[in-house]
């Protein structure tokens, strides 16, 4: 799968479970270990130490706040799309412009 497919599954997975080992990702995605690294590393980081060492999870820059919305990548239920700030005024799509000839 191509990595927008990967990504948005890997979203999914993060969205019903919070941390994750390769073995598993691995067999439920069905995808090469390498390739599911490349990809992990972009959207998860993965822990060192304590009780969930060597397991990956969502980075914190991915997560949103519940009252904000699901994940990215997540199916949303005919909610609005949410769209990201890029600074630029959403009303300028309703100037009309003097065509030229």
């Amino acid at each position: 799968m191509d990595e927008v497919q990967l990504t948005s599954r890997l979203f999914q997975c993060f969205n019903e479970k919070p941390y994750w080992g390769v073995p598993a990702l691995k067999a439920l995605l069905q995808q090469p270990d390498f390739w599911l690294r490349e990809v992990l590393k972009k959207v998860a980081d993965q822990i060192k130490e304590g009780p969930y060492a060597n397991m990956w999870k969502l980075k914190d820059s991915w997560k949103l706040d519940k009252d904000e919305g699901a994940a990215p990548g997540a199916e949303t239920d005919g909610e609005e799309d949410q769209k990201p700030d890029l600074g630029w005024d959403d009303d300028d799509d309703e100037e009309e412009f003097e065509e030229i000839m």
